[in-house]
């Protein structure tokens, strides 16, 4: 799937299946989001995928909100599972990691725990992955909404 915007094209996939994810909303899925703006990237499996972006073009700095699909508290987990983004720079071909890093959500009134993601580098990248890190017990899906890119100067 692709979304457009101010001449940034960015494609959104996953190494599992082309259609892991898709486009819901609180009138689909009756989750009360409050760091959600609306439509969302929501995980149609069980399993554990990583969603890949790639972008038209190269970039400084991306941001997201999540929301990682499991329950807090006695008999579910102890602590919210870790994100994680890995940025990458693709060109002709060859690839190079650039950076990653990690952000965990918080539990609040909501029904899953949210956070905000992000990376920031002085080199410029043009395909990131992101994924929910293994722990037990943890959850197995995420959500994002709000990306929010800079492009590389």
């Amino acid at each position: 799937m692709n979304q457009t915007s101010n001449g940034l094209t960015a494609h959104f996939s996953s190494p599992s299946d082309p259609a892991t994810y898709s486009i819901q909303s609180y009138d689909t899925t009756f989750y009360t989001l409050s760091q959600f703006s609306g439509n969302y990237l929501f995980d149609n499996k069980i399993v554990r995928d990583k969603l890949q972006i790639s972008f038209s073009q190269p970039l400084s700095n991306i941001t997201l909100t999540f929301a990682t699909a499991e329950y807090y508290g006695a008999g579910h987990v102890d602590e919210p599972s870790i994100m994680k983004v890995t940025t990458y720079l693709y060109n002709n071909g060859g690839n190079k990691m650039i950076g990653s890093n990690t952000a965990q959500g918080i539990v609040t009134d909501n029904i899953f725990p949210q956070g905000t993601l992000s990376f920031s580098t002085q080199k410029s990248f043009n395909f990131v992955e992101i994924e929910m890190l293994p722990q037990q017990p943890g959850g197995t899906d995420f959500l994002i909404d709000n990306v929010v890119v800079t492009t590389a100067p």
